[in-house]
């Protein structure tokens, strides 16, 4: 065996160990850094060689070891299964997001402000107005809370209005992001793509793409498919969001306007909010993801979206109010004999009732409450059995109360449905990171084994050393 093979072999273990060592200390400043994947020199030894010979103890050289290449220890299952996981998560947490906020809106069933209170007020004046109908500050307090009632359907709509138009800007924001993160996957598909083929490291970038993916898994339910060249397609709906260095783009199509859904004047030829394809305006249909649990919320009441169900509900509560409480007004008297008229004024045609609304009646003469065909104990025109009758309305009250419970229902299982994706997701990143991201003990031994492995490599060089200086310097010296 030639000594200066044996240098040769010590020095390539130098240079893995070293490459080893480098890639255990970039592992571990890592290790707190998201999306990173831990990666591995895959070390290959170099076969011996031996000159031709035609003895049998032919010497042998050693060829020591070199550097295969870093491996990059993803796992391609893990990794779709939190993607899965994910746009589940998105759907779900934006759908439970609009109706945790439409209940806070409401205020419903503590506050006095909310309409249940109001409601409850409102007939109770009319109760008070019975018991007095002689008072005329009985009268005006009927008057003030009839107002406060209107103001409390209007304030609550106009909420819910806001609601719907921020929740749509917030989904046009979200297909912008889409739109640039898909664009950023093209950037790297092209690099990746060209420094595959140069034989350089792309690990980092390829973490980079994946990042991106999740991104837009979380966004829009996103899929993504390897190829040959290192490239990936992300899909989305069955079709290529991404395709190598290219990619599409998409867009929200639909009204804009939360009253055009909303009014029964103009819902039914109304375009209710979608994801479009950009380019050609076709549907992307796409299943999870933030984006389309947001255009749900968005829906109009017949398609189950909570904002526009709610703002039916109100509606039809200021429908109910106005026709119940005007049905039996209009029978009653005033304190003059003259035929008491509307109570609230509300056109027929109201496309949006409750923006249209208003108490009828501004002076408190004009409030009528007797029953012309029912006479008190003294026969006095002053009887009040229209204002018991009107205090006793409950159908308003029931259709609101209805409206309520069924949102605090959908509010509970929207939440019950967004927790359980949520601890589904985090199950599935959890177990990715387990396999996939660095940790901090092990690396630390990793660079410790390399360590001492290196300083093995570099005693055998020494150790050749001496040798060969023993025989170069020493061997056939005469002593003097």
């Amino acid at each position: 065996m030639s000594t200066f093979s044996s240098l040769n072999a010590a020095a390539s273990a130098l240079f893995a160990q070293r490459k080893g060592l480098a890639v255990a200390a970039q592992n571990a400043a890592n290790v707190n850094t998201d999306g990173y994947t831990r990666q591995r020199v895959d070390l290959q030894p170099v076969s011996g060689s031996a000159p031709a010979s035609i003895t049998a103890n032919a010497t042998w050289s050693p060829g020591g070891v070199t550097v295969n290449g870093i491996t990059r220890l993803g796992d391609a299952f893990l990794e779709t299964r939190m993607r899965q996981q994910s746009a589940s998560a998105g759907y779900t947490g934006a759908l439970s997001d609009a109706w945790t906020r439409i209940e806070s809106s409401l205020g419903e069933p503590s506050e006095d402000t909310a309409i249940s209170a109001r409601l409850g007020t409102f007939f109770s004046a009319w109760q008070d107005i019975a018991n007095r109908p002689e008072d005329d500050a009985a009268r005006a307090v009927l008057l003030q809370r009839a107002q406060s009632v209107v103001s409390s359907l209007r304030d609550v709509y106009t909420t819910t209005n806001t609601q719907w138009t921020t929740l749509r800007a917030e989904a046009q924001a979200r297909v912008d992001e889409v739109n640039v993160t898909a664009s950023k996957i093209a950037n790297l598909n092209d690099q990746i793509r060209n420094m595959t083929a140069s034989g350089a490291d792309v690990n980092e970038l390829l973490d980079q793409r994946s990042v991106l993916a999740t991104q837009l898994s979380e966004l829009v339910g996103a899929e993504m498919r390897y190829k040959e060249d290192g490239t990936a397609d992300i899909m989305v709906g069955g079709n290529a969001l991404v395709s190598g260095s290219s990619y599409h783009t998409m867009s929200l199509a639909g009204t804009t306007s939360f009253s055009a859904l909303a009014s029964s004047a103009t819902q039914d030829s109304t375009e209710s909010v979608r994801l479009v394809w950009a380019d050609s305006g076709r549907s992307v249909n796409s299943q999870g993801g933030e984006i389309n649990g947001m255009i749900a919320a968005l829906a109009p009441a017949e398609d189950g979206g909570p904002l526009l169900t709610v703002a039916q509900a109100i509606n039809e509560t200021a429908t109910d109010l106005a026709s119940s409480v005007n049905a039996l007004h209009q029978t009653a008297l005033t304190t003059a004999g003259t035929q008491g008229g509307d109570f609230f004024a509300l056109p027929a045609d109201a496309g949006e009732p409750v923006l249209e609304i208003s108490v009828a009646i501004s002076n408190t003469e004009d409030i009528a409450v007797r029953d012309s065909e029912t006479q008190d104990e003294q026969g006095s025109a002053l009887n009040s059995a229209i204002a018991d009758k009107i205090s006793r309305l409950t159908s308003t009250t029931e259709l609101w109360s209805n409206a309520v419970v069924s949102v605090g229902v959908e509010v509970t299982s929207a939440n019950e449905k967004a927790a359980t994706a949520e601890s589904t997701r985090l199950a599935a990143t959890s177990e990715w990171e387990a396999v996939t991201a660095p940790d901090a003990d092990e690396e630390a031994i990793s660079m410790i084994s390399y360590q001492r492995a290196f300083q093995a490599s570099a005693r055998a060089i020494t150790a050749v050393d001496e040798m060969l200086d023993t025989l170069i310097n020493g061997t056939g010296v005469v002593g003097r």
